[in-house]
């Protein structure tokens, strides 16, 4: 048995050793916590009109902070002053995009976004509606969010905020029904709204194409998602996307499309750093992915 003194020493240097190891665990913990977070906010805003107004306003800090070690009084007031309004107006700017941080987060213990499967069941579904709404020659439009937030769109219609099924999206576009004209929108898998009003294309080359293609073309020129559409007159599926409208398309190859944009949305065709860092922190806490 040590003696007293020696014994006493030993324990001290076993607490102030346990102490710096917790201390790093914490550390990591802290870092990767943040890590997640910055991950996440990045998912949320990327592909958006946010992320050019961060560029600005990052831009704009770096000439502050230029203006400030030349001495340049005047611009480095303005300057001030500009990035002052700036904090109050960020709450005002991103207002659509904290609201959609904000519902997915609520909504979604996963914090990154719907899960593959439950996007892969919605893909199904609009083509197999696709498919069934072909053959009765009824018109639909189906808009799918994808980064880019569609929340303009979704207020202009009846919000619902239900489950993606075939009856649901037979029942809204049966004609005589109060919201078959307008289109649908699915946002994280889930019919958000239905009979919204969606922008048209202006830049028609084809005149035989109606009001659905145009707002189809329109929606996907000036956003990322999928937008499919069903001819009322001749049955037919198309889908647009990139400002590009595919016609005469099979229930398959709706499906695919769809989810070849879900997988390139996730990162699964192109896995970058971020992906790997996110799968490693995930792995870490143990949270499925």
């Amino acid at each position: 048995m040590l003696p007293l003194p020696e014994r006493y020493c030993v324990d001290k240097l076993l607490r102030v050793s346990g102490g710096a190891v917790l201390g790093i665990w914490l550390y990591v913990l802290d870092v990767g916590l943040f890590a997640l977070v910055a991950y996440y906010v990045y998912m949320s805003i990327r592909n958006t009109q946010a992320i050019q107004l961060i560029k600005g306003i990052l831009v704009l800090l770096v000439f502050n902070l230029i203006a400030q070690r030349l001495g340049l009084l005047i611009v480095g007031t303005i300057l001030d002053s500009a990035m002052t309004a700036l904090v109050v107006a960020i709450p005002v700017i991103f207002q659509p995009e904290l609201r959609r941080a904000l519902r997915r987060l609520g909504g979604n213990p996963r914090l990154i976004e719907p899960a593959e499967g439950s996007m892969s069941e919605m893909a199904a579904v609009v083509a197999e509606s696709a498919a069934h709404l072909s053959n009765l020659r009824w018109g639909a439009l189906i808009a799918i969010e994808m980064d880019v937030g569609l929340e303009h769109y979704i207020a202009s219609g009846v919000q619902l905020g239900a489950k993606c099924t075939t009856h649901l999206l037979r029942t809204i576009f049966m004609p005589g029904t109060p919201l078959h004209d307008g289109a649908v929108i699915i946002e994280g898998g889930r019919i958000a709204a239905a009979g919204c009003f969606l922008p048209l294309s202006q830049d028609v080359a084809d005149p035989d194409l109606g009001s659905r293609h145009r707002a189809a073309l329109g929606l996907s020129e000036v956003s990322d998602a999928v937008v499919v559409v069903v001819s009322e007159e001749r049955g037919s599926i198309s889908v647009a996307v990139d400002g590009v409208l595919h016609k005469s398309l099979a229930p398959d190859q709706v499906r695919n499309m769809i989810m070849a944009r879900v997988s390139k949305r996730r990162g699964i065709v192109d896995k970058g750093w971020i992906e790997k860092t996110k799968r490693m922190i995930l792995r870490w806490l143990k949270v499925e992915d």
